[in-house]
């Protein structure tokens, strides 16, 4: 029957954050030789390509394949954003002193499968007793799918105070921007 044809939510711009796909082969007599469900995703505005490799029957000896997706959890690309924001991470983090102010060094690691930006990364900085002393940001454009990029951000220092800023305490603080 082909099945597993959904419609998505009347919305802008729409993926799917889960859904169900089974795929089922039929040989020439009626039999039933493979079957299998899973799990995937569908990224906003992107297409899906499912394939299934490494199966064991010969391709001469399929009659029909079936497909059909289910349970499909249906998102606006507003939400996806905070699922890519999870999987980016910060490495290699330093702090810099330089004159009248802190320079925030690091690498920031894409571990999604697509590329993502513009992104805005904020550092916070706070003293050994806790005080929040500043706060900073700088734009990072785009990294690749499975990329990285490196960052700095220059946090200026209040003048003519005497403040020991704690880096253990220092918060990097990564936003996707809302398009």
């Amino acid at each position: 029957d082909g099945g597993g044809a959904r419609e998505a939510p009347a919305a802008s711009v729409v993926g799917a954050a889960r859904f169900e796909y089974q795929v089922t082969l039929i040989d020439q007599t009626g039999k039933e030789v493979f079957n299998k469900t899973r799990v995937s995703f569908i990224y906003p505005a992107k297409r899906r390509t499912i394939v299934e490799a490494g199966i064991p029957i010969l391709f001469s000896a399929i009659d029909q394949a079936r497909i059909s997706a289910d349970r499909i959890d249906w998102r606006l690309a507003e939400e996806f954003i905070d699922i890519l924001e999870e999987k980016i991470r910060v490495e290699k983090l330093s702090l810099t002193h330089e004159r009248a102010e802190i320079i925030v060094n690091g690498t920031l690691i894409n571990e999604n499968s697509l590329s993502v930006g513009p992104m805005i990364v904020k550092a916070v900085l706070f003293d050994k007793a806790g005080e929040r002393q500043n706060a900073s940001l700088t734009l990072i454009n785009e990294i690749a799918a499975f990329g990285q990029a490196d960052f700095a951000v220059h946090v200026p220092l209040a003048a003519g105070k005497k403040t020991v800023i704690d880096s253990e305490r220092t918060k990097i603080i990564i936003e996707i921007n809302r398009r």
